[in-house]
């Protein structure tokens, strides 16, 4: 006889990292999640665990199969390529010509101070390929950065997260946006 899924009786994990959770520790994660980003919107930790907490059931099986009706987003799938400083060379693309995209990249890295590793790793999703998907949403966020020369700060980041819900439609874009709640009139314009 099969024992149901509890605490202590854990499913094991599908991938390295990954934490199994049911609805209830799902639910109390993004309530946890939100509330916690809503007080202190610079822990990214939060952040992402919302993003995974409100992912499911319905949207980033939406996006992946929106990659898969697309043949680069097929390759993508495929190969499971991955943006960190390792898979890329900053050096290369700070030799690109002026207004590409690994340029306005590697300046953006640069100006901001940061590189292509500070993504946390997907905990929180179980399908292994949702995971990588919900991985690459992530990787792909400075670009959107550098491409709109959107600094990391509040009013950037909801904006870039404006951005991020009009394109995948993931709620913890949109939730994200409640914090324009905090901003004084002169940082909301």
């Amino acid at each position: 006889r099969q024992r149901t899924f509890s605490v202590l009786n854990r499913p094991r994990p599908n991938y390295p990292g990954h934490v199994p959770l049911n609805f209830i520790e799902r639910g109390a994660l993004a309530v946890g999640s939100a509330f916690g980003s809503l007080i202190d919107p610079y822990r990214h930790d939060l952040i992402a665990s919302l993003g995974e907490a409100t992912a499911k059931p319905y949207f980033v099986t939406r996006l992946r199969h929106a990659m898969i009706s697309n043949p680069t987003g097929r390759r993508i799938l495929r190969d499971k390529p991955r943006i960190t400083s390792k898979s890329l060379s900053l050096e290369k693309l700070r030799q690109l010509p002026e207004n590409t995209v690994g340029r306005a990249y590697a300046a953006w890295l640069d100006s901001e101070g940061v590189t292509p590793d500070t993504r946390d790793p997907v905990r929180y999703i179980d399908d292994p390929e949702e995971a990588y998907v919900m991985q690459r949403y992530r990787e792909i966020h400075d670009f959107i950065h550098a491409i709109t020369g959107l600094p990391i700060i509040i009013e950037g980041e909801l904006a870039v997260k404006a951005f991020e819900f009009a394109n995948t439609v993931l709620p913890m874009t949109g939730l994200s946006l409640a914090s324009i709640v905090r901003l004084k009139p002169e940082e909301r314009k």
